[in-house]
C-alpha cells in the first residue's frame, strides 16, 4: 500500500476487497500520506475492528451490506 500511496496524488476513494486480507490492509493504510474521502472495505466478519480504526481516523459508516462497509470522512459529507 505504501508504494501505491506516496502522497503525490492522494486518492479520493479506496476500495479494498482482497479476499481475506482486506481488514489487515485497511488497518495498514498510510493515513499519514493520504486521507481519502471514502473507503469501501470488505470487512470479513471484523466490522468492529474496521469501525474502531475508521472512528479513530474520523470516518463514519454510510452504508453496510453483509460483506462491505462504505466509510466517509466526516468533513467530506
Amino acid at each position: 500500500i505504501h508504494q501505491l500511496v506516496d502522497g503525490s496524488c492522494p486518492p479520493d476513494f479506496v476500495s479494498i476487497d482482497t479476499e481475506g486480507s482486506s481488514v489487515e490492509l485497511f488497518l495498514a493504510f498510510p493515513f499519514h500520506l493520504a486521507i481519502p474521502k471514502a473507503f469501501c472495505v470488505e470487512y470479513d466478519d471484523e466490522g468492529d475492528t474496521v469501525m474502531q480504526k475508521a472512528t479513530d481516523c474520523d470516518y463514519e459508516l454510510m452504508y453496510q451490506s453483509p460483506e462491505n462497509m462504505v466509510l466517509v470522512r466526516k468533513e467530506s459529507k
